[in-house]
């Protein structure tokens, strides 16, 4: 328990304690001085979360931005693949928008299976390396969701007593 004086004279008292979820519990009562008239006593609680839980907190926070950025990337890898497969017609505006799109993002994966014609207009082609690159980077999404969660560093004993 530590007791502060703030700038109107009253004293505080400060207590941390845990609640059952493992949270630090800050509790603040505050008293009026022994000579108003009036007698206040405030007491507030605040819930802390640990380091734990705040780098748990922080892990998900980029696993959420970073599969975000690989399901839209792969949604337009997708579009891509069924307009292909269906003989859409590249010269309309949105076939086109799509290719263009998602062009850069297949060009390591083109060749994989020999020469893939270039979409052509009522001409189905079946675009395995769309697939494969949907496969890819879903594959590098997770391995870079597994190092972020080595990378980021787990609070030890000593940190956590410290920062309580």
């Amino acid at each position: 328990m530590v007791n502060e004086y703030n700038h109107s004279g009253r004293a505080a008292q400060k207590e941390n304690e845990y609640n059952s979820s493992g949270r630090v519990v800050q509790e603040e009562v505050v008293h009026t001085p022994e000579d108003r008239a009036e007698r206040r006593v405030e007491r507030q609680e605040k819930v802390v979360p640990t380091l734990e839980q705040k780098r748990q907190r922080n892990i998900r926070r980029i696993h959420r931005v970073l599969y975000f950025i690989v399901h839209v990337l792969t949604i337009f890898i997708a579009i891509r693949f069924f307009l292909v497969l269906l003989g859409a017609d590249p010269q309309t505006p949105f076939a086109a928008f799509m290719y263009s799109l998602t062009t850069p993002f297949l060009a390591p994966f083109l060749g994989l299976f020999g020469n893939t014609p270039p979409p052509t207009y009522d001409q189905n082609i079946f675009e395995a390396p769309d697939l494969v690159a949907i496969a890819i980077y879903y594959l590098f999404a997770w391995i870079a969701a597994r190092i972020v969660v080595l990378a980021y560093p787990r609070p030890n004993s000593h940190t956590t007593s410290q920062a309580q």
